[in-house]
């Protein structure tokens, strides 16, 4: 079995985007490790589909397994963040948990797009909204694909939303339309 091959067909189901797609995707991964059980990347692959199929348990488990592994995986520390902070229990110690894990993701990649919009996510909630912007832009210059930079779009317009949204002020419109044209959005004007 040619595991680069499996990989790629994994990830080509996971990106399907949907519940068959995870399930299948989750298939190949376990096969995957069954030969290369050391791989971190698989692991995370498995703890991603579980995710997406809502095993929140079970793709914690995995990423906690992926950092037992290798303490400063970039990809486990952000999953494990994701799974803390976005608990349905919302425990206080887990998001403070998963805010420690994101910092000390940030500091190991600054230019993962995923890190980015998570953190911007956080320091949307605790009102520092210039910190959002840096974040947001830097998810959007480093973003691998268009639903990541979506996410981006998001957050940047939740951001100018709270801080007044379209209150009339020439600077604030002049300064979004700038970020669309710089984002590459087809209907800026």
């Amino acid at each position: 079995q040619n595991v680069p091959a499996m990989l790629g067909r994994a990830c080509t189901q996971f990106h399907r985007n949907t519940e068959d797609g995870y399930k299948e995707a989750l298939r190949i991964y376990r096969q995957a490790l069954r030969l290369h059980p050391g791989c971190v990347g698989i692991r995370n692959g498995i703890g991603m589909c579980l995710h997406r199929l809502g095993r929140s348990t079970r793709a914690r488990q995995a990423f906690e397994r992926v950092l037992s592994l290798e303490p400063d995986n970039v990809v486990g520390l952000v999953c494990l963040a994701n799974c803390l902070i976005n608990q349905k229990d919302k425990d206080v110690a887990a998001v403070q948990k998963g805010i420690t894990l994101l910092k000390k993701a940030y500091r190991l990649d600054p230019t993962n797009s995923m890190l980015c919009n998570l953190l911007a996510f956080v320091n949307f909630y605790h009102g520092n909204y210039k910190t959002v912007e840096v974040l947001t832009r830097r998810a959007f210059d480093f973003a691998p694909s268009p639903r990541t930079r979506a996410e981006a779009y998001y957050q940047i317009a939740r951001c100018y939303h709270a801080r007044g949204g379209n209150n009339g002020k020439e600077q604030d419109q002049t300064q979004k339309q700038n970020f669309i044209k710089e984002a590459g959005c087809l209907y800026a004007k």
